[in-house]
């Protein structure tokens, strides 16, 4: 395999220093690899060399970069020298054909390398089992097969390499009339100086003897490469900061970018998480929204299955044991901008995280959800022989039915990464380096990577020549493309006649072949899934709002769902390599259920209430800080049978605001304090919120008290009034008898005068006028 790439910083800082020879500093380096065997470090690289041949070059290319002079693609271990495959032509090599193969060398000391040379071997033999290929592939640096090997040609001069520097060792060869039939052979390029190893390339040479076993006589492999196509790990809190981090991965080059064009070429079957399309969607951002519009369009043109809303690990769903309604409900979380999934994209995909085992637990609870297409890797459900490869699907029977689970070819997919991959920055590959800057290539050069795969695929056919299987290779979710090795990659295979590019879908419509497979464990958790207790807690926070919701009627089902992405992120299978962040993610999750189930209260009364008659009211002041109106019950239930609920009122609460909900109640006889538990139900009967209490002062006999003090209060003032009256008769101002009779006297006879000058009047004008007199 190769290495990690050594420090930019020291490549060229030197410039070339005076040539050591390394043979004493590595003499005891060797001694210990002899020692170690098989436990020393893995080879350097993997790929192809020829057999003995006509002849050889040399030729040495410096390959530079901004820090220095480096090697094009950097070496993972540690060893002396990194050798690479940089090329091979022909990639299948027919009788009688010279092949030139080029070998990369490069110094990963801190010391000149100057003196070394480099040999070609190659072995005669076909390689059929898959598991000596694979030995052969990850062998160390020294491997005691490697004596089986006959030299082909070498050993040649390795130009003088400063650290870090890079050179290209070419060599020609014809295969030997030796080789029998067709398929791959073991090849290898080692570096030495003197009886010291440096380094050694360990590939293949695929021969075709072109007779009845040759390629064009058999079938070729079907091969079906499932993408997920997923996101970083999201904040639903923080929509502005996703949409910066979408907006990162889906600039030009980066892995966002890289996976749109990979889905154009058309050789790929897809699995998407719809959140990313919808966020980037509703982004605003007009390269976003492009990009989403390009992934639907590619997606239009091959098979493609929706994941699960924010990729929630559908194993640490199954271990938890919350039942397969709630697992639904984590399964549907609603996209931003209310997006549609397309209808042509299948619904019935599930998707554990890569690098792990999947167990029946988690088959089963695909099964009961709807989701019975299980894509596995990890070497699960692999043959019990590595002699015959099967078609990479298996029916498994569960309690609620049969899982049509998609295996993954492991030593397939480990090729395909290595060669196409660029997210390789750290041991846990592509997996755990989402956010890490991209490096310039894959870990594995693509003619390296493809005389792998091609050895793969040889292997296979020959253990099936007359029924060629139907293989997978399922991607890592973080996988960075390089578009370009993708393309070689893909377009050496078909061209060799071995391999034909198909949809996922044609191998699930196929039935499972009848083959041994290794076991299911029935319960086997996974170290990076989120805990049963976590997960439970999240169920307990989801069935809470769930519940509360209808307090909002028919606005309940969108409350409801506003929570759910906030409950389903931290179940992400982006979280689960980052602990912390995702224990941050739960907190926020569950603190925004309770929060938002907190907006509806009842508001206590500061002090306790007088309760002054039988028959009254109590004001119940609730709460409502949500933005829609909401429709509550209130239950009062008495810690007293001196008081007593005659109802419980329903009403709607103005959105943003607080109102008064008289509650009617009857008071017995008697005094007393009482405490009442308060209740807010919705109109489903669910309880909304905790119990609120306060205490209510019972002081019913006052009313009868009070009437009584009532009357006696009018009584009293009656007889006042009474008696004011007759004290006011008694005053020295009222008149006595003798002025009443003066007085009447004086009337009469003013009286009588007046009426004795009225009939004298009267007389005067009867008489005649002749007869007046004048006075």
């Amino acid at each position: 395999m190769t290495q990690q790439p050594s420090d930019p910083s020291r490549v060229g800082a030197t410039g070339l220093r005076r040539p050591v020879r390394l043979l004493p500093r590595l003499a005891a380096l060797a001694a210990a690899l002899v020692v170690l065997g098989p436990f020393a470090a893995p080879a350097t690289a993997v790929g192809p060399t020829p057999e003995s041949g006509a002849g050889a070059t040399l030729t040495t290319q410096a390959l530079t970069t901004q820090g220095g002079t480096v090697s094009e693609t950097a070496p993972l271990a540690k060893d002396p020298v990194t050798v690479e495959l940089a090329e091979m032509s022909p990639a299948t090599a027919k009788a009688g054909e010279t092949v030139t193969i080029t070998a990369r060398v490069t110094n990963n000391t801190e010391e000149t390398l100057s003196g070394a040379r480099a040999t070609l071997r190659v072995h005669w033999a076909a390689l059929t089992d898959r598991e000596v290929l694979d030995e052969w592939v990850h062998a160390p640096l020294l491997n005691p097969s490697d004596r089986s090997l006959q030299r082909a040609t070498g050993p040649l001069p390795v130009p003088e390499l400063a650290p870090g520097q890079a050179a290209d060792v070419t060599f020609t060869y014809t295969p030997a009339g030796n080789f029998e039939g067709w398929g791959a052979r073991r090849l290898a390029v080692s570096v030495t100086e003197g009886s010291v190893s440096l380094g050694v390339l360990r590939s293949f040479l695929v021969y075709d003897a072109q007779d009845a076993d040759s390629p064009e006589s058999v079938s070729p492999v079907s091969l079906s490469v499932a993408l997920p196509v997923t996101g970083p790990a999201v904040n639903p809190g923080d929509p502005e900061g996703q949409d910066v981090e979408l907006a990162r991965l889906a600039a030009k080059g980066n892995r966002l970018d890289s996976l749109l064009e990979v889905a154009r070429t058309g050789s790929v079957s897809l699995a998407v998480d719809p959140q990313v399309v919808a966020a980037a969607t509703a982004s605003g951002d007009p390269a976003l929204s492009a990009w989403a519009e390009g992934l639907v369009t590619a997606a239009a043109a091959t098979t493609t299955f929706t994941l699960p809303a924010y990729d929630p690990d559908p194993a640490a769903l199954a271990h938890s044991g919350i039942g397969a309604e709630p697992v639904r409900s984590f399964q549907s979380a609603p996209l931003p901008g209310d997006w549609q999934v397309p209808a042509e994209w299948a619904q019935n995909l599930t998707w554990p995280a890569g690098g792990t085992t999947t167990d029946l637990a988690t088959l089963r609870t695909a099964v009961a959800t709807g989701r019975d297409r299980v894509v596995v890797g990890g070497g699960t459900l692999a043959p019990t022989s590595s002699r015959i490869t099967p078609s990479g699907l298996a029916d498994v029977p569960v309690d609620a039915g049969t899982a049509s689970v998609v295996v993954s070819d492991a030593a397939l997919t480990e090729a395909f990464v290595s060669a196409t991959d660029t997210a390789w920055t750290s041991a846990a590959g592509a997996e755990a380096a989402a956010a890490a800057p991209v490096p310039a290539a894959p870990r594995v050069p693509t003619a390296q990577g493809r005389q792998w795969l091609l050895a793969e695929v040889a292997a296979i056919i020959a253990s099936r020549p007359t029924a060629a299987p139907h293989v997978v290779v399922a991607l890592p979710r973080t996988w960075a493309p390089d578009l370009a090795s993708f393309q070689a990659i893909t377009e050496g295979l078909t061209a060799s006649g071995m391999v034909r590019m198909a949809p996922l879908a044609d191998l699930l419509a196929q039935p499972a072949p009848a083959v041994d497979r290794e076991p299911l464990a029935d319960h086997e958790p996974q170290e990076t899934e989120l805990d049963p207790s976590t997960v439970a807690a999240l169920e307990r926070a989801r069935s809470s709002i769930a519940s509360f919701a209808t307090v909002a009627g028919d606005s309940g089902p969108a409350l409801a769902s506003s929570a759910m992405p906030h409950l389903t992120a931290p179940l992400a299978v982006s979280y689960s390599s980052l602990g912390q962040n995702r224990d941050a993610m739960v907190q926020s999750g569950l603190a925004f259920v309770e929060a938002t189930t907190g907006s509806v209260a009842v508001v206590p009364p500061r002090s306790g209430i007088n309760l002054l008659t039988e028959d009254a009211s109590i004001p119940v002041r609730v709460r409502n800080d949500l933005s829609i109106p909401v429709t509550v019950i209130v239950v009062l239930r008495p810690d007293s049978l001196g008081l007593q609920v005659i109802d419980r009122p329903s009403q709607t609460i103005p959105a943003k605001s607080t109102a008064d909900v008289p509650v009617p109640v009857s008071a017995a006889a008697g005094s007393g304090a009482v405490d009442v538990a308060v209740q807010l139900l919705s109109p489903a009967q669910t309880q909304i919120g905790p119990d609120t209490s306060f205490e209510v002062r019972v002081q019913a006999e006052w009313e009868e008290i009070g009437t009584w003090i009532a009357a006696a209060g009018i009584g009293v003032l009656f007889v006042a009034g009474i008696w004011r009256t007759v004290r006011r008769g008694r005053s020295p101002n009222r008149a006595t008898r003798e002025d009443v009779e003066a007085a009447t006297g004086e009337i009469a006879r003013a009286a009588a005068a007046a009426a004795g000058s009225t009939g004298m009047h009267d007389a005067e004008h009867a008489q005649p006028a002749h007869a007046r007199q004048p006075r």
